[in-house]
């Protein structure tokens, strides 16, 4: 019996097999495994850090102007967060589709959409901070029109990141006489005048990074001026040298805070947009160790994932301490169930010390017309011993409740403060 073996007619070669003749970097094991770690760490905490900012708010059940626009930030950072990280490091390691032919329209739609809304809720913390800073005559922004605002982004952002959604599809390669293994997903239904192309890019450059940075100088810059002026301590002031130092430290770190601001979206966009460009151009120099130079700048891009919600919203302490607040109540919920009336209301620390303290004095005191010393077999010492027992177990009992209390966790107005 003799077998025969019939040639494969559509052989293919796979495409790091081509790109290891040139020695390209993201084949190496340690590049792997560096970026690999490095995605998986700005996964991890753009979920946490983005849930928790929701979270809170929703918690909170508290919507103002800031809010709104600080829910959408985190929104547009978790979907990003989502379509982006886990299948870039995928596509510079195996450079090829293998996610199907849905999905290779609707990611690079939905990463479109969540930059352009990112960027666009940063502009407009911007300018409700300008408007409550440096004029605050002005009527300020009620929640409907900042929901409304909010909208207009959304539909906007859809609306220009609809042609990736057009111009996305599965394709095979063939060099030459080569053919590439596998699908590639890209943009390959463009019109034949390249100048369209590189119309669209240079357009989503100006919509998506210089436009949002252009407002974010300009009205972080304003508040800078009037934080300078309204802050400025002069010699003959009345606050005491200790104020002014804590006054002057305070200047520091909203001038640091601002500029950080502006530095970390500028810094983390404009390599990513300057590459697009030059792709969309067809520049030359990007072909050397293109994989590796796409996934630096990608990766840089990406940390704003991390550092949005760590600058707008965990750098206060108003936050942190709702987010402290809410946390004990998630963990304290069945027990603030079961609190009865009197435990509705804790009474305040140091006025339960002193109330206890001057009680515990008034107790012990032998009688004003006392002509003998007590003993622990007296009975009257041994009631006042009894006494001040039963006042260290039930102390809170006889703290008076209503004029010196302080609204406790249980209260349900406590959770409605920011």
């Amino acid at each position: 019996m003799s077998y025969s073996i019939e040639p494969d007619l559509d052989p293919c070669v796979d495409v790091n097999e081509i790109m290891a003749m040139f020695g390209d970097w993201t084949l190496r094991l340690d590049v792997q495994l560096i970026y690999s770690t490095i995605y998986a760490v700005i996964f991890v905490i753009g979920i946490i850090g983005n849930g928790l900012l929701i979270g809170t708010m929703v918690i909170r059940k508290r919507m103002t102007v800031a809010n709104v626009f600080l829910i959408n930030l985190a929104v547009s950072d978790l979907l990003l967060c989502i379509t982006a990280l886990p299948i870039t490091p995928v596509l510079a390691f195996v450079k090829r589709w293998l996610f199907g032919g849905m999905l290779c329209k609707l990611v690079p739609l939905c990463q479109g959409i969540s930059v352009l809304i990112s960027s666009y809720c940063l502009c407009l913390i911007a300018v409700d901070r300008y408007r409550s800073i440096v004029t605050p005559l002005k009527i300020p922004w009620t929640v409907r029109q900042a929901q409304f605002m909010v909208a207009a982004c959304w539909m906007g952002s859809i609306t220009v990141s609809s042609p990736l959604f057009i111009t996305q599809r599965l394709q095979q390669i063939v060099l030459g006489n080569t053919t590439l293994c596998g699908e590639f997903c890209g943009e390959y239904d463009w019109p034949p005048d390249p100048r369209i192309k590189l119309f669209y890019g240079s357009g989503l450059l100006v919509v998506q990074y210089l436009i949002p940075v252009s407002i974010m100088a300009f009205c972080y810059w304003k508040i800078l001026q009037k934080v300078r002026q309204d802050w400025i301590v002069d010699t003959g002031s009345l606050l005491t040298e200790a104020q002014q130092a804590q006054t002057l430290i305070r200047k520091r770190r909203v001038y640091w805070l601002l500029i950080l601001m502006v530095a970390v979206f500028m810094g983390s966009w404009m390599p990513l947009s300057v590459v697009n460009i030059l792709r969309d151009m067809g520049v030359g120099f990007l072909d050397v160790q293109m994989y590796f130079k796409l996934l630096n700048v990608h990766a840089l891009a990406m940390t704003t994932i991390c550092t949005n919600p760590l600058l707008y919203f965990w750098m206060s302490k108003r936050h942190r301490k709702a987010l402290k607040d809410d946390m004990f109540w998630l963990t304290n919920v069945r027990k603030q169930h079961q609190m009865g009336l009197l435990e509705r209301f804790a009474p305040n620390p140091s006025v339960g010390i002193l109330y206890k303290r001057s009680l515990e004095r008034h107790l012990l005191q032998p009688p004003k017309y006392s002509y003998r010393r007590p003993t622990l077999a007296d009975p009257t010492c041994m009631n006042r011993e009894r006494s001040v027992q039963e006042m260290q177990a039930n102390c809170f009992l006889l703290v008076p409740l209503m004029p010196l209390y302080v609204p406790g966790r249980s209260s349900s107005n406590a959770f409605l403060r920011p």
